[in-house]
């Protein structure tokens, strides 16, 4: 026959139990921290990096638009370098 845990067994293993809530709670805050650091370099870097970029983004964002719209084509021909054609300046010419 098996003998139970005593009270000492018990209050041990509650014992234990707390140590390791607050082992991991203190992990989780640890964690917390470098994560909100983390992102805080990453939004600044993020915003280095549109203010620098900010004439190439809103030109890409209108380029990716126009094609969008069936204003312009992507040659992907060339896989070095994407070009566009915008078939509407083409219809001046061709028409006059």
């Amino acid at each position: 026959m098996r003998r139970r845990a005593g009270v000492g067994a018990i209050q041990k293993h509650r014992l234990e139990q707390e140590k390791y809530k607050e082992k991991g709670t203190e992990i989780q805050e640890n964690q917390f921290q470098q994560m909100s650091k983390q992102l805080e370099v990453f939004r600044e870097n993020l915003e280095d990096f549109a203010s620098k970029h900010k004439s190439e983004i809103r030109a890409e964002n209108a380029l990716n638009h126009m094609v969008r719209e069936g204003l312009a084509w992507v040659d992907s021909q060339e896989p070095k370098e994407t070009l566009y054609w915008f078939p509407s300046m083409f219809a001046e010419c061709v028409s006059a």
